[in-house]
């Protein structure tokens, strides 16, 4: 299927307008929407190369819009330090994986991520142990976003893990996000993976992806959150195991 097909054009922009609803109501799942979906249909490379410029748009919307989060940023720098260290080398393994490899790869983050997500631990970290946790799960979270852009949902689940409130976890993952996109957009254009053929289509995709992020806040205060993510984790809990099928059994 060619990326320039009328058809899968129109399926990009419904998704990447899914994609910036779900991010506009919970305030992440993006990436998780749109590289879920958009492997359906098109090679992983070129879908990594697709979402990339979208998701560093909304992410700079997110923190613009969400505030000033100075305080929470004292608190979790060394989590965006060493996401950055993951996402190098992330990145790296990104470009060099054959698309079998991808769709694995991808289709496990996407497995792990629902599971962990469903299980929703109540835990919260001791003071002393936020610095050391907070550097393993930001490379660990830096490597999943440079393989398939999806950062998010270890981050979020670290954050609540120190107990975040509403307001403080929303402006943290705010700048946490666009701290992501940022080397990540420049790590793929150098890798070859945003090229002449993906690179205006990126850029376009951004208005669907802003029309979605309008609508989702919206109707953030208008349907439950859990019940939306819920339905959210099963579907693409349903796309991971599809993309462990292709990478093995197709």
């Amino acid at each position: 299927m060619s990326i320039l097909d009328p058809t899968t054009l129109a399926m990009i922009a419904l998704i990447m307008v899914a994609g910036g609803i779900v991010k506009g109501a919970i305030g992440l799942g993006l990436p998780l929407v749109c590289v879920g979906f958009m492997t359906m249909f098109l090679p992983a490379r070129e879908v990594l190369g697709i979402a990339i410029i979208p998701i560093l748009v909304t992410n700079v919307w997110q923190a613009y819009e969400s505030g000033s989060g100075k305080a929470e940023i004292r608190r979790v720098w060394p989590l965006i330090l060493s996401l950055w260290v993951g996402l190098g080398f992330g990145v790296h393994v990104a470009a060099s994986l054959s698309p079998q490899g991808l769709y694995a790869a991808i289709g496990g983050l996407l497995i792990f991520f629902c599971v962990t997500g469903f299980a929703h631990p109540s835990a919260r970290l001791p003071k002393k142990m936020e610095l050391p946790v907070g550097i393993g799960m930001g490379v660990f979270s830096g490597f999943s976003g440079g393989v398939s852009t999806v950062w998010g949902p270890p981050i979020s689940m670290y954050l609540l893990m120190i107990g975040m409130k509403k307001d403080e976890f929303v402006r943290t993952v705010g700048v946490v996000w666009c701290s992501a996109a940022v080397p990540v957009a420049v790590l793929y254009a150098y890798n070859g993976m945003i090229h002449e053929g993906n690179a205006l289509l990126s850029l376009v995709a951004c208005v669907p992806a802003m029309l979605g992020i309008w609508i989702g806040q919206h109707i953030r205060y208008r349907i439950s959150q859990e019940l939306f993510q819920r339905v959210l984790l099963i579907i693409l809990l349903v796309i991971g195991l599809n993309l462990i099928r292709r990478a093995y059994f197709a």
